[in-house]
């Protein structure tokens, strides 16, 4: 039944749990710096893509405005004319052009509800990322310390138990 045993890869096992911990060392050390500049490659792209869409909601906003007061004006300026001409004729937009102004108010604040969604989304996508980014820290942190704690205890425990005993039968021979 012993005999089926598993053999570590070293003459002992506490030089197995010496390098087994190092190991752990260097993949707590290498793996959660390498998921750190990928998340914040990511973030940077997220915050880009916030930037253009805040970029784009500005300049619906500000064509919103155009339109609302080319409208707004128009209205005021027919009635004005209307009231104050002989003919009463005289029509600064035709109510075909009016509506068409009115569509594309109607498109502006459809793209700039999307955007702003977009926005949430990118924001929502980025808190996310930042708790990932705390949660593996975490992780990395106690892999890092049980990681020492294994190379810690495979160390001396070869020095006290092993390398001692091997040393007095050298200096014996």
């Amino acid at each position: 039944m012993i005999a089926n045993l598993p053999v570590p890869p070293t003459d002992n096992l506490y030089k197995f749990l010496a390098i087994a911990g190092l190991v752990g060392l260097i993949l707590s050390c290498i793996f959660p710096t390498r998921w750190l500049f990928i998340c914040e490659d990511e973030q940077n792209k997220t915050s880009e893509q916030v930037a253009v869409l805040l970029a784009e909601e500005d300049a619906a906003s500000r064509k919103i405005d155009f339109v609302s007061n080319i409208i707004s004006n128009s209205i005021l300026a027919q009635k004005d004319q209307y009231q104050h001409s002989a003919d009463k004729l005289e029509v600064t937009y035709s109510n075909d052009e009016i509506k068409a102004f009115d569509a594309e108010l109607l498109d502006l604040s459809a793209t700039l509800r999307v955007n702003r969604a977009h926005v949430k989304a990118a924001i929502e996508r980025d808190s996310t990322l930042v708790k990932r980014v705390k949660m593996m820290m975490y992780w990395a942190c106690i892999a890092y310390g049980l990681s020492t704690i294994v190379t810690t205890t495979g160390f001396v425990s070869w020095f006290f138990f092993v390398q001692i005993h091997l040393d007095r039968i050298l200096r014996n021979t």
